[in-house]
C-alpha cells in the first residue's frame, strides 16, 4: 500500500516542487524495493519454525546467522531512511506544491517519522496506513 501511495503524492506533487518531489521520490522508492526485495516481510524464521515444526536448534543457528548479514543490515537501513526521509520529503513537497491541505501534508510527514520510533507494530501500521491513504 505505502509504495503505491508514494508513487501518486509523488504525481500531486510534481507540479508544485519538481525537485523536492524527486528527491522524495528517488529516496522512498529506492528503500522500498530494497526492503521488498531483501527483508522478506511477515515470514520469519521463528514463525516458519512453529508452523512447520522445524528442528528449533537449526533455525535458531540460521536466525542467528541471518542476523549478522550485512546485506540485510544494509536493506534494513535502506528501508527505514526511505520511510523516513523519503516520505518526508514527499509530505514537504505536498505542502511546498500545495497540491493538498497543509494538514494532510504533515501527515504523511508525520506518519513517515513514526515507523522506527514507535515500538509496537501496531503504532508503526498506523503511521504507514496514514502514509498510504
Amino acid at each position: 500500500m505505502v509504495p503505491p501511495g508514494a508513487h501518486r503524492r509523488g504525481g500531486l506533487a510534481r507540479r508544485g516542487a519538481p525537485r523536492l518531489t524527486t528527491a522524495g521520490a528517488f529516496i522512498a522508492l529506492t528503500g522500498f524495493l530494497a526492503g521488498i526485495a531483501l527483508l522478506g516481510g511477515a515470514e520469519t524464521p521463528a514463525l516458519v519454525t512453529v508452523q512447520h515444526h522445524l528442528d528449533v536448534r537449526v533455525m535458531s543457528s540460521l536466525d542467528h546467522v541471518m542476523a549478522h548479514e550485512p546485506l540485510l543490515g544494509i536493506a534494513s537501513l535502506l528501508f527505514i531512511v526511505g520511510v523516513v526521509f523519503g516520505l518526508g520529503l514527499l509530505g514537504g513537497a505536498l505542502k511546498r506544491s500545495r497540491a493538498v491541505p497543509a494538514w494532510a501534508a504533515f501527515a504523511v510527514m508525520i506518519g513517515a517519522a513514526t515507523h522506527p520510533f514507535i515500538p509496537s507494530s501496531i503504532g508503526q501500521g498506523i503511521g504507514l496506513l496514514v502514509v498510504a491513504s
